[in-house]
């Protein structure tokens, strides 16, 4: 379990900043980019399959649009552990009610509406947000099991 909530400390503190940063830098190519990774997103969770690689690539746009190239470099070398965290919360989201279902997906387009708007501080805590929450379901099935 420490694992993944160091990944989730270090997802807030890498991520947070990220989004903030993509707000403010974006092309219009990369948000149409995020698009796509949200649209694919939300097809593979809708026909219950386990998004990790359309969550990760929704994520990593979001580095690369920071025009940082360490932020993807760095979501990339802790990208094992994050894609451990992912599959596990996706996969505790896979089986749960819809609601829930709709809680992940709408938390990733709030993150992508700021991105869009160009609206870094509510990007940064629509992030916040989407970590802060999915750890949370992660523990709370943890102490479930």
């Amino acid at each position: 379990i420490s694992i993944l909530l160091k990944s989730y400390e270090v997802r807030i503190a890498l991520e947070c900043e990220s989004s903030s940063l993509a707000a403010m830098r974006r092309s219009d190519k990369q948000l149409v980019q995020l698009h796509q990774a949200l649209t694919k997103m939300e097809e593979d969770i809708l026909q219950g399959r386990i998004a990790t690689a359309s969550d990760f690539q929704f994520h990593m746009v979001i580095a690369q649009s920071t025009g940082n190239d360490m932020f993807p470099e760095i979501l990339q070398s802790i990208h094992f552990s994050v894609e451990k965290a992912m599959t596990m919360a996706l996969s505790i989201t896979r089986s749960a009610s819809q609601e829930r279902i709709q809680k992940v997906l709408n938390e990733h387009r709030v993150i992508y509406d700021a991105i869009k708007q160009k609206d870094p501080e509510g990007a940064r805590l629509a992030m916040r947000h989407h970590i802060s929450c999915v750890r949370q379901r992660v523990t709370d099935n943890l102490s479930d099991a």
